[in-house]
């Protein structure tokens, strides 16, 4: 065994541990604190893939700075998930995506299914929320709804890099069974409308890809996560000036507008990192993931973020990838009304944006060394 074929194993390693870890911490299981020690874990066998990574001098300079920024952010922050979203990135260099995905894919499901069995064995409780139109919404052994609709989303975005060249009806037939089902037992309007966009999205995309002058129509996409930030500051804007109709908007998207404007009242915003760390009130919970980055981490790390994922984005449409820049693009219209834009747990097509890393942003990488063609 090579140096890369352990390199991947110590990352798929750290991938299941995390993947454990979050499904853990999003149950309803009490007494858990244990869970916080696999961070630790997850971090030294990380740490270790890097080790047994090749870089160029180049592409060193730039890993190490950008793992000492995630441990800076951590450090005055105390938030650690945008550390493990760069320490994942990182680390992902040579990595055999087809061979994790589907490992991931394993992972997930097993440990949903075993979520929900303790919760059917009486070891957990359902977490019941009531919507505005009177409707139930349950989350089946996790701490809310949204959270096992986020995690049961995960698999359906794996399934679709692993088999788009091979995608049929049944495929599609079968994703959107699935996420009606989820609908229905959760109520989460978030995952179920951008399913039925990812859906209408994949066949059509594969339409204007063949064709010279409409695949340009296709780089509108790479740009999709800052059109998303400045629609949400702008949807903030215009709720501060008391716009009628995004008074509408606000309780179509169960407030989230509403609740990132108090937000941004009571803490401000900043361009660095500040220590102080909003401690949130369940009726002003932060969903979206833009103002909740530009809050916790100050809008230098928003820009950041926004330009790793239009560079990694433009790569994939430059190789043509466009069954994973279609999965960006839902998870940054998600975003919208979630925190998955840095958080792995609940966004897996982080591993993606690895490629972008080593390919565009830390230098040429030829022989595409780094990535698996799925």
């Amino acid at each position: 065994m090579n140096r890369i074929e352990l390199g991947n194993k110590v990352y798929n390693l750290a991938l299941s541990t995390y993947i454990i870890q979050a499904i853990g911490v999003f149950s309803s299981l009490e007494n858990k604190p244990f869970l916080g020690y696999l961070t630790y874990l997850i971090l030294l066998l990380l740490g270790i893939k890097i080790i047994l990574s090749y870089y160029t001098k180049k592409q060193l300079f730039w890993a190490v700075t950008l793992l000492g920024f995630g441990i800076w952010l951590y450090y005055i922050t105390g938030l650690g998930d945008l550390m493990l979203f760069m320490w994942f990135i990182i680390s992902g260099r040579d990595v055999k995506l087809r061979k994790t995905f589907r490992m991931a894919l394993k992972v997930y499901v097993f440990s949903i299914l075993f979520a929900i069995a303790l919760y059917a064995f009486g070891y957990s409780t359902d977490v019941v929320k009531r919507l505005t139109d009177g409707s139930l919404g349950h989350s089946l052994g996790f701490s809310n709804a949204n959270s096992l609709s986020l995690l049961f989303f995960q698999p359906i975005l794996i399934w679709i890099v692993l088999r788009y060249e091979r995608f049929k009806f049944r495929d599609y037939a079968g994703i959107l069974l699935a996420e009606l089902i989820i609908y229905l037992i959760t109520r989460c309007r978030s995952t179920f409308i951008t399913s039925i966009i990812l859906l209408f999205l994949l066949p059509n995309i594969k339409t204007l890809s063949s064709h010279k002058y409409s695949k340009r129509v296709l780089k509108i996409l790479v740009y999709v996560a800052p059109i998303c930030a400045a629609l949400s500051f702008l949807l903030v804007y215009l709720y501060s000036r008391g716009g009628a109709v995004v008074s509408v908007i606000d309780s179509l998207g169960s407030s989230r507008i509403s609740s990132a404007y108090i937000n941004i009242i009571r803490y401000g915003i900043h361009f660095f990192p500040t220590a102080n760390n909003p401690v949130y009130e369940s009726l002003y919970t932060l969903d979206n993931s833009y103002i909740r980055v530009a809050v916790h981490f100050g809008t230098f790390v928003l820009i950041f973020v926004l330009f790793f994922y239009t560079r990694s984005m433009w790569f994939m449409y430059k190789r043509e990838e466009y069954e994973r820049l279609t999965v960006m693009v839902i998870i940054c219209i998600l975003s919208l009304f979630e925190t998955n834009l840095y958080r792995l747990s609940i966004n897996v097509a982080i591993l993606l944006l690895s490629e972008g890393l080593y390919s565009s942003m830390l230098g040429n990488d030829p022989d595409h060394s780094n990535v698996s063609k799925v």
